[in-house]
């Protein structure tokens, strides 16, 4: 099978998630896997094996994937909070750079 071919199997298998640069690792990372396995002289059921290390790849690349994705939305709500605060001391008359400092140090204004 073709390099090219591999990739648009690997490509379909996701659904079209993946680029084909994320494609090419999938298919090296199997390949060292193979030759590993082939090396140590352990291929009984090596195609067996190899599709169980790829879901679990795939697992592991999904559960990083939300990770991401939660991360991404708690600093969403942090800069989100951090500039509500920022806004409050501008309204109540400080400049920009005393609100930052205010929220970075405190304050001894009643604001």
């Amino acid at each position: 099978m073709a390099l090219n071919d591999c990739v648009d199997a690997v490509r379909a298998a996701a659904g079209g998630k993946i680029t084909e640069a994320e494609a090419l690792d999938v298919i090296d990372r199997l390949d060292r896997h193979r030759a590993r396995m082939q090396a140590e002289g352990n291929i009984d059921g090596l195609d067996r094996r190899l599709r169980d290390l790829a879901a679990a790849d795939a697992d592991r690349a999904r559960i990083m994937a939300a990770m991401a994705r939660k991360h991404a939305a708690l600093n969403a709500i942090a800069r989100d909070r951090l500039e509500t605060r920022i806004l409050g001391h501008v309204q109540a008359g400080m400049d920009y750079r005393q609100a930052v400092l205010a929220v970075l140090e405190g304050t001894v204004r009643g604001v």
